[in-house]
């Protein structure tokens, strides 16, 4: 029985080192500039959501499918939906008009 427990605990550890080195490699590619991201822009409200990083298209277009239903389930409209290859943009979710925005003094006399 003991030994049935050091076991899982092997497995376990080798499943935690697999996944460990996984997440290493995505980062490794994503800062290669070729990892997969998905652009998807909203409108009401008017946002762009970077969605990512992934190994494959495929991998990136089968989990698409869901983050795109949560967002119009939240009552989103999506505008378009761009596959990318580049490293991680920054920052992975603002508003389209956030470069825009323009600061009023309220305190000014004119």
């Amino acid at each position: 029985m003991a030994s049935e427990n050091h076991s899982l605990n092997t497995l376990d550890r080798a499943i935690l080192l697999f996944f460990q080195l996984g997440n290493i490699l995505l980062l490794f590619i994503d800062l290669l500039g070729i990892a997969f991201w998905g652009k998807v822009e909203t409108s009401n409200p008017s946002y762009v959501y970077y969605f990512g990083p992934y190994f494959s298209r495929s991998g990136l277009r089968k989990d698409l499918v869901t983050f795109r239903s949560e967002l119009t389930n939240e009552g989103a409209s999506i505008s378009s939906v761009v596959i990318l290859r580049q490293n991680c943009p920054e920052p992975l979710t603002h508003s389209i008009f956030s470069n825009t925005i323009n600061t009023v003094n309220i305190n000014s006399s004119n």
